[in-house]
């Protein structure tokens, strides 16, 4: 739970600084090339069964996507991304990332569903901790500038 008051409070305050799941604890002035992932190994397993169950079908087991996830369907939507680093997924903020999975996809861009009345904030946090243990942590840290960026901070 502290997790995803944590990222909650990072994504509806826009709180600013360094984040490490357990709180802000400093203003971000410099990038770090190596920072904290915001969650525990053991939140992100949290979130294994609940990928596994709501989005391994559609992104795979791995998080590798449909092989022609660049490649419009004929309603000119686009079929699943990887989530393992290897797409676009770590170019977006968390906020971005939350309200996909809870709201779905925008219309035109694919066809993801909204999951905000299957699964609770708690459980989508869980869900991004645990496809970002995909991402190697040169990934990680793009996406954490971004992310500190998104916050005007950085």
């Amino acid at each position: 739970f502290k997790y995803c008051t944590h990222l909650i409070n990072i994504l509806t305050r826009g709180c600013r600084g360094t984040f490490n799941g357990f709180g802000v604890v400093k203003p971000e002035a410099t990038f770090d090339p190596n920072p904290p992932r915001w969650y525990e190994a053991s939140f992100a397993a949290q979130g294994k069964p609940l990928y596994e169950r709501n989005c391994a079908t559609c992104h795979g087991p791995q998080g590798q996507g449909d092989p022609n996830w660049r490649q419009k369907n004929a309603d000119g939507s686009f079929k699943p991304p990887p989530l393992n680093g290897t797409a676009h997924t770590w170019h977006h903020p968390a906020g971005d990332l939350m309200a996909t999975i809870m709201n779905g996809s925008s219309p035109g861009t694919g066809n993801m569903p909204p999951w905000r009345n299957i699964l609770t904030p708690e459980q989508v946090a869980s869900i991004i901790a645990y496809f970002q243990e995909f991402w190697p942590d040169e990934i990680y840290a793009e996406w954490y500038r971004i992310e500190m960026r998104s916050r005007g901070n950085g």
